[in-house]
């Protein structure tokens, strides 16, 4: 049977028998692809240490590249992020992250751009950058990668830029006031000058950018309503999210 090395991040595991497990990995080869652990739940295993959820691994891969099932043969952790996971706001955006990569891309669908971007965001979470700032360059970066992400420059029908424009759900883009008065969500001058920046930024810079409270609520309000949108319902770990600023 062949056999294939690839980094690995884990984004949910299953219990498959006694003494198995499903992973569901996002794989910087072949994408979103599942494994089967064998033995995993013994507490001898040695793939034990470097399937922990979120979690970035080398694997070894037995089967062809298209299979439904691989089965996960060796392991090598690379990366636990043990800060990212003391820290419930980056927990909760990190989850939002985890549902994203496994709900909005295919089965062996190679998406290294996307791997590097995930890799990238997990890294600054644990390295203590606003968990906020980090999660809306993923998300926003993630849509603009995806195809997902709406034109947010100037109105959509007659291409002025206004100070206040509004995004609704069914268009690619914003419109000002003129062109469509009513309804949408607000997005400010300022809010689409950051989203712009957003893109262009190193994430090095991240650390050093801030999101003023009304961006936040306007850039988070337009985020939830795109994904809401291609994916037909909110994130489930949105739940988490609210539970862990009930706390904050």
């Amino acid at each position: 049977m062949p056999t294939l090395r690839t980094p690995a991040l884990v984004l949910r595991a299953y219990d498959f028998s006694e003494a198995d497990r499903v992973i569901v990995l996002f794989t910087q080869t072949l994408g979103k692809v599942k494994g089967v652990a064998k033995g995993v739940r013994r507490t001898a295993s040695r793939l034990n240490g470097c399937l922990g959820w979120l979690s970035r691994a080398e694997l070894q891969l037995a089967g062809r590249e298209n299979q439904d099932l691989f089965r996960i043969t060796q392991g090598q952790l690379l990366q636990s992020y043990p800060h990212l996971k003391e820290n419930l706001p980056a927990l909760g955006r990190a989850a939002r992250m985890a549902e994203l990569l496994f709900s909005l891309t295919h089965d062996h669908q190679p998406l290294p751009e996307i791997f590097e971007l995930a890799e990238t965001s997990l890294s600054l979470w644990d390295a203590g950058t606003d968990p906020n700032m980090v999660g809306t360059w993923f998300e926003w970066m993630f849509l603009d990668r995806m195809g997902y992400r709406p034109q947010v420059e100037v109105c959509q029908q007659c291409g002025n830029d206004t100070e206040h424009m509004s995004y609704h759900p069914e268009t690619d883009g914003i419109t000002c006031r003129a062109c469509r008065p009513h309804g949408g969500i607000v997005l400010s001058a300022g809010t689409r000058k950051m989203l712009n920046k957003l893109i262009a930024s190193h994430p090095t810079l991240l650390p050093s950018l801030r999101l003023g409270e009304d961006a936040q609520t306007q850039i988070q309000t337009l985020l939830d309503s795109i994904i809401r949108n291609h994916l037909g319902r909110p994130l489930k770990s949105d739940s988490f999210q609210r539970a862990v600023c009930d706390l904050k």
